[in-house]
């Protein structure tokens, strides 16, 4: 997968950027060294082309989700990241996930993989995942931020609702933000920073 690495202070986490429709790997990084300018930073560059513009998982003509796509291609993330975690020697409790819209949606579906890989810490930015599938995993050590919009053209008030709820219900804890539309905005990033700051000194 097209990535890029950048190599920070040791004992830091590792930022695993996600970009959203249309973005690139580079796109987030400015957003990963305001969260924490000490951090590593793994950046990777979605696979699947819309008109041109690059994802991390296929739609429908409806825009709809191929869910069956999503779910192939985070198996492929999620070995990837068990060989860039070997490469650059990282455990995966050391990542936090961070992901703006398509790549927040594909950040959930790694969290909700095998819980086993320990994957448990996430910044979403405008975050969708319309799934009727119910799932019952215990989630209580995992730790989510989400950035939500009370009038996001793309994703409704329910719809985000409804993530904040797949995660809450399985007893994970969830900060919610609450912003105006999808744009992602320096304040939500500014919220982030200051949770995960709180994340971080609770872990040392």
């Amino acid at each position: 997968m097209e990535h890029r690495f950048i190599q920070g202070e040791e004992h830091q986490p590792v930022f695993v950027l996600l970009h959203g429709t249309g973005g690139s790997m580079e796109d987030l990084i400015p957003v990963a060294e305001h969260l924490n300018s000490d951090a590593s930073i793994l950046s990777l560059q979605g696979e699947v082309l819309e008109n041109g513009m690059r994802r991390f998982f296929k739609r429908f003509p409806d825009a709809s989700f191929d869910w069956c796509d999503l779910e192939k291609r985070g198996e492929q993330l999620l070995d990837f990241l068990k060989e860039a975690a070997s490469m650059y020697q990282f455990k995966l409790s050391d990542v936090i996930l961070v992901g703006y819209s398509n790549g927040a949606n594909m950040a959930i579906n790694l969290l909700l993989k095998e819980h086993g890989n320990r994957l448990n810490r996430a910044i979403l930015f405008h975050p969708m995942y319309p799934t009727t599938e119910t799932r019952t995993a215990n989630l209580a050590d995992v730790s989510i931020f989400a950035s939500l919009g009370v009038k996001d053209p793309i994703v409704s008030v329910t719809q985000s609702e409804q993530v904040i709820a797949l995660f809450a219900d399985q007893g994970a804890n969830v900060t919610q933000f609450w912003t105006t539309g999808h744009q992602l905005l320096q304040n939500e990033v500014e919220k982030a920073r200051k949770w995960l700051k709180q994340q971080l000194e609770n872990t040392d």
